[in-house]
């Protein structure tokens, strides 16, 4: 039996797909534990998880001024923003918390995820092998490819925290040299001209719904088309211009939509709406039709595995990558988050559904998401190390 040790971000988005992998592990006989944002993490693991919480004192103005300013903050500014105000400063509040948890509980191995600095700052340190846990495939490929300065810039960032723990520079630091877990598939990405031997795709490891959330069943419409839309949790304050759109294109419509957002910000909606601040999403996507988002990994990841097209309205951080991906598939449309109008999201969307290729191109992905192993492989991939 082996002792492994999830190190994670608090970010939903980040943690859930660590879920599967752990009971995958588990299940092996391995005992698994997190360290993490107690507050931000504890609700997305299961009840029994052993959770090791980090010293919050310096984290929680920290979050609270990052989801502030990331509110009004888009394209490259918003990336600076993400390492400058986010990453790096949540790194340095990490390490001695993780380095305590690593001193107790003795793991064979750390799973880091890619934006969890610390995790791979003590691994380093105490010289324990390491994997890294890419929930986010965009930030793997070098997106900023395009942007040599800001590239640099990002490299310097890493490499200045480098010089701070005292540790040798390396480019790309939060890529383990021994193996990257990818938790997508080869064909949304893209052909690669160079992909190293321990970058691995996996594809999804859905998450679980832990928390039964409250949801009208009774009303979803068993004739008309349904249209899921999610702009994710940390959005929710900037999108209150988009949801007005959402409500203007849709109302009257011969289609039922399904809204993922604060009731409060859309007030009165028409008969064709069911608008709650929270859903049970994945069981809600085995009803749809077609599903518009943010490009939040997540929520794409799960809409394919549904075999659902998509209208992608991009906002910031690896979005943009997301929508990319979504246009070079031929799974959706992408739409302009601040300058679509009304009439532009209900033709996407109109389009999505009644254009076949949007509807088959998804299906082939999903077959394909199918075959590619998700949190079993990722297990696997990871318990050969310990072999």
């Amino acid at each position: 039996m082996a002792r492994l040790l999830f190190v994670v971000p608090p970010l939903a988005g980040h943690v859930n797909p660590t879920v599967g992998v752990a009971k995958a592990l588990m299940d092996a006989g391995h005992a698994v534990a997190w360290v993490g944002v107690a507050s931000k993490i504890k609700t997305l693991l299961a009840a029994d998880a052993q959770l090791i919480p980090v010293d919050e004192s310096q984290i929680a103005q920290l979050s609270e001024n990052w989801y502030t300013k990331s509110q009004s903050v888009f394209g490259l500014e918003s990336f600076k923003f993400f390492y400058e105000d986010f990453l790096v400063p949540l790194g340095h509040a990490m390490v001695d918390s993780v380095d305590r948890a690593v001193q107790d509980f003795k793991p064979d191995l750390i799973i880091c995820d890619q934006q969890a600095l610390a995790g791979w700052v003590v691994a380093r340190k105490r010289n324990i092998r390491w994997v890294t846990s890419a929930t986010t495939p965009a930030a793997v490929f070098n997106p900023l490819e395009q942007f040599p300065k800001v590239k640099e810039w990002m490299e310097d960032q890493l490499g200045k925290f480098q010089d701070h723990y005292q540790l040798e520079r390396r480019q790309r630091p939060d890529l383990s040299e021994e193996l990257v877990v990818i938790f997508t598939i080869s064909k949304l990405v893209g052909e690669q001209k160079e992909m190293p031997e321990r970058f691995r795709f996996v594809g999804p490891s859905l998450r679980q719904e832990l928390r039964q959330e409250s949801f009208p069943w009774e009303k979803l419409n068993t004739t008309q088309k349904k249209i899921y839309v999610s702009l994710g949790t940390v959005n929710a304050t900037r999108s209150a211009k988009f949801y007005e759109k959402v409500k203007e294109a849709f109302t009257g419509k011969d289609l039922q939509i399904i809204m993922s957002a604060p009731p409060e910000m859309l007030g009165e909606t028409a008969d064709n709406f069911i608008v709650q601040k929270s859903v049970p999403q994945l069981e809600l996507l085995k009803k749809m039709d077609a599903v518009i988002f943010h490009g939040g990994q997540n929520t794409f990841i799960e809409s394919l595995n549904n075999g659902l097209p998509v209208v992608v309205a991009p906002i910031k951080d690896d979005q943009p990558v997301i929508a990319e991906q979504v246009v070079r598939c031929g799974v959706g449309i992408r739409i302009h988050f601040d300058r679509v109008k009304s009439a532009d999201i209900y033709e996407a969307t109109r389009k999505v559904l009644i254009e076949s290729q949007f509807v088959k191109n998804a299906k082939e992905v999903q077959a394909l998401l199918a075959k590619s192993g998700g949190a079993a492989q990722a297990a696997n991939l990871i318990m050969k190390l310990l072999v």
